[in-house]
């Protein structure tokens, strides 16, 4: 199913403290925010 997109999933472990986040855990707030507002733009 993914091979064609060439993309791997990580697993994010739970919230840290900001000075612990790794680079993945940066990366991941950042497609959650955008995610969840175009979400939220789609619904009006």
């Amino acid at each position: 199913m993914t091979d064609p997109l060439d993309c791997e999933f990580v697993k994010v472990r739970g919230h840290r403290v900001r000075d612990k986040k790794k680079n993945i855990d940066k990366l991941f707030a950042l497609v959650d925010k955008a995610s969840r507002k175009a979400l939220r733009e789609d619904n009006l």
